[in-house]
């Protein structure tokens, strides 16, 4: 991911009592894109019919998109705290 570690540096500076949360939810999201690029990768190499793997596709994508949202909306959440902190909260 570009800038992920620009991002984290970031947070550190401005908010480092986040920091932890926003390293986790980053390890869980990438845990969750690379599981969904293994089982695309998987398929694509499989020997089902164009159609079926079509189907499969959109249930893997449907999955996916499902499993991340908590994820995607916690980091928006930690993104949030940060740019609204003050530089004189502690």
């Amino acid at each position: 991911m570009p800038g992920l570690n620009h991002a984290i540096a970031v947070t550190k500076a401005r908010s480092p009592e986040i920091v932890p949360s926003v390293q986790d939810t980053v390890r869980q999201l990438s845990g969750i894109y690379f599981e969904h690029a293994l089982e695309l990768e998987k398929l694509a190499h499989s020997t089902e019919h164009q159609a079926l793997k079509e189907s499969i596709v959109e249930r893997l994508r449907e999955r996916h998109l499902l499993r991340r949202e908590p994820f995607a909306n916690l980091l928006a959440e930690l993104h949030m705290q940060r740019k609204t902190r003050s530089p004189f909260d502690r």
